[in-house]
């Protein structure tokens, strides 16, 4: 059929009005068709949320260290005696726990552990022997180091209140500013809770000194005469003097051999006293300060001259030596932040002076770098 120009002007309008509706179906096809979309954006936001969950940190098993008592009170005790106890812990952690190291503060207590890796929620025990030593009341430590987060350092603690089988009194013999020249001697009462002991010979362990019976033991009790003797070194001089008695601690117990142990010590000077005889740091927190000091004089305070102070094999290695007058005598200080470093502090002040008779002096430094045991 053909159409000419007259008659599509008079279909016109009806023309517009299907092609109107033609495209207004073809839309809600579109429409329709439109939730496959989410389909898509669907798996967009999966990957997202999986992206987001791969970036967040994640939880790290981590050990945890825990004792059910940090302390273990022997009450009164005996120095005859060999206590054991056991300090129980558990890994509460959710990671595997590795204990380094186990470490007593002295040699009287001794420790055993079974292994030293626990998974989470083991448990465990470090068994304790306790040999009691020296008067009165005692607060000995164990040092636990390990992964345990936040807690890799835990000390726990042994107390007790110790009474001796041999008692000397004094209980130590302290001879202070000896000239070299000179000797000195003390008496030393010696009392055994069993009446029926039997002593054996004193012996020193320092050639400096020497111990015999003054009179000698009756009836559990004695006492001894302690002599330093003449030209000792210059310095702190140490001894024990040790004494073996065999006796029954306990009414109805057995018989034993026990070892009892008296310190006797002098601080001895040649021309300059030195007092202290050596510098003492004591004990310092890390990151602490270290200031000690000693003071040198002459007997009779004449006055004299340092003439050169050094500070050798020093640790921690940034401790500096200075030397102020005081009086006729010399204050000698030793000082210092110990930074990071821990351990023992040592060293030797060397001072040279103008004294014939003591022209050089060495001064030992001890003491140690160390965090609180009981903190």
């Amino acid at each position: 059929m053909r159409l000419s120009i007259r008659d599509l002007h008079k279909l016109g309008p009806a023309l517009c009005a299907g092609l109107g509706s033609w495209l207004l179906a073809l839309g809600c096809s579109c429409s329709a068709e439109a939730p496959a979309e989410p389909s898509s954006g669907s798996a967009v936001g999966t990957n997202q949320s999986t992206t987001a969950a791969a970036a967040s940190p994640q939880v790290t098993a981590e050990a945890k260290l825990r004792f059910r008592t940090l302390t273990h009170d022997f009450g009164d005790v005996d120095d005859t005696d060999e206590l054991h106890y056991g300090f129980e812990f558990t890994n509460e952690g959710t990671g595997v726990l590795e204990i380094s190291e186990v470490k007593p503060s002295c040699g009287c207590t001794t420790t055993a552990l079974e292994k030293m890796i626990y998974e989470p929620g083991e448990e465990g025990e470090i068994e304790i022997v306790f040999h009691p030593k020296g008067y009165g009341p005692q607060t000995k430590t164990l040092t636990v180091k390990s992964n345990s987060k936040g807690s890799e350092r835990i000390v726990v603690y042994i107390k007790s209140k110790v009474t001796p089988f041999v008692q000397f009194e004094p209980r130590a013999v302290r001879f202070n500013q000896v000239p070299s020249t000179e000797a000195r001697e003390a008496e030393v009462p010696v009392t055994c809770r069993d009446s029926q002991a039997v002593f054996g010979s004193p012996q020193c362990t320092n050639p400096n000194f020497e111990v015999q019976w003054m009179s000698p033991p009756l009836d559990g009790t004695g006492k001894l005469l302690v002599k330093l003797r003449s030209g000792a070194p210059k310095g702190n001089v140490i001894n024990k003097v040790k004494l073996d008695v065999q006796g029954t601690p306990k009414a109805g117990g057995a018989s034993i051999r026990h070892h009892a142990e008296l310190v006797a010590s002098a601080a001895v000077y040649g021309s300059i006293i030195i007092d202290p005889v050596f510098i003492s740091v004591g004990r310092v927190d890390p990151g602490g300060r270290v200031d000690k000091s000693v003071d040198l004089k002459l007997p009779k305070d004449q006055p004299f001259k340092i003439l050169a102070a050094e500070l050798k094999n020093a640790s921690p290695p940034n401790l500096e030596i200075s030397v102020t007058p005081k009086g006729t005598g010399w204050t000698v200080r030793v000082q210092g932040n110990s930074g990071t470093y821990q351990g023992l502090v040592r060293g030797t002040a060397v001072i040279t002076t103008d004294v014939q008779a003591d022209p050089t002096l060495k001064i030992p430094v001890m003491g140690a770098v160390r965090p609180d045991p009981k903190k």
